[in-house]
């Protein structure tokens, strides 16, 4: 039987540390895309400066900044070049991620689409019968009342003549 090297995480973390130098930027290359962790300091992989700003983690979930060493949301403005904030309404940086705020859902297309117009806690929901009215959900599928954060089917009582 031929012996074979341990295959940990941990052994092949601290080989590769030991083969490349602690100093060699390439240990960062494989979570710098991704996260924007793209600078060595201590023999750990952080982010400083403008490493956030190329990163998956950026174009995705707005976490644009640096700060700590990691990347983080720390201004309105990188949340809203971000997917989350135009598909989910996460447009305000707030606890270094990105929250739902009111405009964001009203400009996100899950509003127009499901009535998805207000922000119920951390989601964008359907809030009043008004969020509704104004969807795809509403004129294409007859859910024209909020219940429960959704758009569920029937016609709001002010349409019909106020009586529930």
């Amino acid at each position: 039987m031929v012996a074979r090297p341990p295959s940990s995480p941990a052994w092949l973390a601290g080989l590769a540390l030991l083969l490349a130098g602690c100093g060699d930027w390439s240990l960062c290359a494989g979570v710098c895309p991704i996260d924007g962790r793209c600078s060595l300091r201590d023999g750990a992989c952080v982010a400083r400066g403008q490493d956030c700003l190329a990163s998956q983690a950026c174009r995705t979930f707005g976490l644009c900044s640096a700060r700590d060493g990691a990347c983080r949301a720390v201004q309105d403005g990188d949340c809203r070049g971000a997917w989350i904030c135009a598909t989910q309404g996460r447009c305000r940086a707030e606890g270094g991620g990105c929250q739902v705020s009111a405009a964001g859902c009203r400009a996100s297309p899950r509003c127009a689409q499901a009535g998805w117009c207000s922000p119920l806690g951390d989601q964008c929901r359907a809030a009043s019968d008004a969020d509704c009215a104004a969807s795809r959900a509403c004129r294409e599928g007859g859910r024209c009342l909020a219940r429960g954060g959704q758009c569920a089917r029937g016609i709001p009582p002010a349409e019909r003549g106020g009586t529930p």
